[in-house]
C-alpha cells in the first residue's frame, strides 16, 4: 500500500477496533479484538506502508461504537472500495440496505444481485468483508434462521443482533 493510507486503534467496550483509511475513504476495519496486538495483525497487509493517526478518525470511532450499540452506521465519510471485485461489491451494496434489527439469508442476497444460486459465493463475499461492522454482514443468516458463518464468532453476531432490535424497539416506543 501507499503511504496514502492511514490506519487508526480505538479501545471499545466489545474490545480493540482497527481501521485504514485511504484518500477515498474507509478502506478496512476489524471486529473488537481482544488486544491491540491482536487488533494489529487482523489490519494484516492493509497497514503495510501506511502512518499511523491515532485520533484522527473521530468519525470512524463514533460509528464503530454507534454499530456497536445497534444504531447503525450512518454514512458521515466514503467507503473505499477500490481492489473489490464487482461481485463482492454488489453483494456488500445490498448486504448495506438490510434495516437495522433485521436479518435476510445467504440466499435472499444472491436474489437480490440477480444470482440466486450463488447463495455460497454470497458466503464467500461476506467472510472476505473488509467493512466489518460498517458493511452489516451480521444481519445475514442461514435459510433457517441459524446465525451461521460470521467471521466475528457467533456470539459477536448474536450481540449485534440483539442490541440492533433493542435500539429499534426504543425508538418505536
Amino acid at each position: 500500500m501507499a503511504n496514502s493510507y492511514q490506519y487508526d486503534l480505538f479501545l471499545s467496550d466489545c474490545g480493540w477496533v482497527g481501521g485504514v483509511f485511504s484518500v477515498s475513504g474507509l478502506y478496512a476495519t476489524t471486529f473488537p479484538m481482544e488486544g491491540r496486538e491482536q487488533c494489529l495483525q487482523a489490519l494484516g497487509n492493509h497497514i503495510n506502508g501506511a502512518t499511523i493517526a491515532p485520533g484522527g478518525f473521530t468519525a470512524f470511532r463514533s460509528q464503530i461504537l454507534s454499530c456497536l450499540a445497534g444504531k447503525g452506521f450512518t454514512e458521515d465519510f466514503e467507503i473505499d472500495l477500490a481492489n473489490t471485485s464487482d461481485f463482492f461489491a454488489k453483494v456488500w451494496k445490498v448486504c448495506g440496505i438490510i434495516p437495522i434489527g433485521e436479518t435476510r439469508s445467504y440466499s435472499w442476497v444472491a436474489e437480490q444481485i440477480d444470482s440466486p444460486r450463488s447463495f455460497r459465493a454470497v458466503g464467500q463475499a461476506m467472510t472476505k468483508n473488509r467493512l466489518p461492522l460498517i458493511i452489516p454482514c451480521h444481519r445475514v443468516i442461514g435459510k433457517n434462521g441459524d446465525l451461521v458463518g460470521y467471521a466475528g464468532g457467533r456470539l459477536l453476531k448474536s450481540r449485534l443482533l440483539d442490541a440492533e432490535k433493542r435500539y429499534m424497539g426504543t425508538i418505536h416506543k
